[in-house]
């Protein structure tokens, strides 16, 4: 029987976490790129929808308090087409999280660190995610909790200094023959909030009070609000011919900012700490994840943890090195979320259903 567990707060913040990651670094240049000035509005809508489909992952979580997702894939579906629906899911989260450690160093290296080999600074990063995912759900939690004030803060701070350079005309005009690419843009909006999903991860581990949906949504509204105030700015700043040329459109803004001080003239490198700690806990999210789900699917004990988490870390790392072209490499990663969203859409509705209807069949 668990003894320690995660309070409702970490249920936001991990949920966070999980939402937050290199996204945040690119999610308006994707926007506006489909839906042109109007690419917040499909950001809110995809953001709203998101809602309802975390109340789905919830209600599933729920219905099996004591498990995890792929103990609850092989409840529901038995151990041969349960392991078949989870591979997809193991192999998604060990892919993300490479090409997620690839596209972060990329940043990295052209912001920061432009001199440090992109092999070097992913193998720095995994290391220390290897750790922390080997120390278990409950030292993830803290981390979050300490990661999350910071996120919020320097989300907060770099929205207020960036609005004095906004020019709203550059939002205009609102909808003005562009519905087809508003409603074109709402999928990928929505896809940029799939980590909502962590609930059905961490759920067995709360202490399960009342309450806790609202903490889950808290979790998952934060990302929707800066996600959409970040697209607003952003457009209000570049204009959306820049934003389309600007892979990083948040680490360019944090650079654009000016102060009269000379201690603060380099910007973008204060932020871009902030944001190795916001991918790092993505990273550590979606490793944890992989290492439940190839646990489960191969039957693996948790005493052997480690074992599976070098494997892990070992083939995040190849996979990341893998494409030289680093625009590539980002098609794959949009190309991946892409995916791994529709199969969701699908399969977790499903799931719940069937769950659903099992109890109610076993209450007759």
């Amino acid at each position: 029987m668990r003894v320690e567990r995660l309070s409702k707060v970490q249920v936001m913040t991990i949920t966070v976490g999980a939402i937050f990651g290199v996204d945040i670094l690119m999610v308006q240049h994707h926007m506006v790129k489909i839906a042109r000035q109007d690419g917040w509005i499909s950001l809110a809508i995809g953001g709203l929808l998101s809602i309802g489909f975390a109340f789905i992952y919830y209600l599933l979580a729920v219905l099996h308090p004591d498990l995890d997702m792929p103990e609850i894939k092989l409840k529901l579906c038995g151990p041969f087409l349960g392991r078949l629906l989870l591979f997809p899911t193991a192999l998604y989260a060990v892919l993300y999280a490479g090409l997620s450690a690839r596209i972060f160093a990329q940043a990295l290296k052209m912001f920061l660190l432009d001199r440090t080999p992109i092999y070097a600074i992913i193998a720095l990063m995994l290391v220390v995610v290897a750790y922390s995912v080997y120390k278990g759900i409950y030292v993830i939690g803290s981390i979050s909790d300490v990661i999350f004030p910071l996120c919020v803060f320097t989300v907060v701070s770099m929205l207020l200094l960036s609005f004095q350079q906004v020019d709203l005309d550059r939002l205009k005009p609102v909808l003005f023959e562009n519905m087809d690419n508003v409603i074109r843009g709402i999928f990928p909006g929505f896809r940029h909030f799939m980590g909502f999903g962590i609930i059905a991860y961490i759920y067995c581990h709360t202490y399960q009070a009342k309450g806790t949906y609202k903490w889950f949504i808290a979790g998952l509204l934060i990302p929707i609000a800066f996600y959409v105030l970040l697209t607003v700015v952003s457009i209000g700043v570049f204009s959306v011919g820049s934003l389309e040329g600007l892979i990083f459109p948040t680490l360019t803004l944090s650079k654009s900012i000016e102060f009269p001080a000379t201690f603060l003239e380099r910007l973008e490198s204060f932020t871009a700490v902030i944001w190795i700690a916001l991918v790092f806990e993505s990273l550590i999210v979606f490793f944890y994840i992989s290492i439940r789900d190839f646990s489960v699917l191969f039957g693996i004990s948790r005493k052997y943890d480690r074992y599976t988490i070098i494997v892990l870390i070992i083939a995040a790392y190849i996979i990341s090195l893998l494409e030289p072209h680093g625009i590539q490499v980002l098609n794959y990663f949009r190309i991946l979320v892409s995916t791994y969203t529709l199969y969701s859409l699908i399969i977790v509705p499903l799931l719940t259903g069937y769950a659903l209807l099992k109890r109610r069949r076993s209450k007759q």
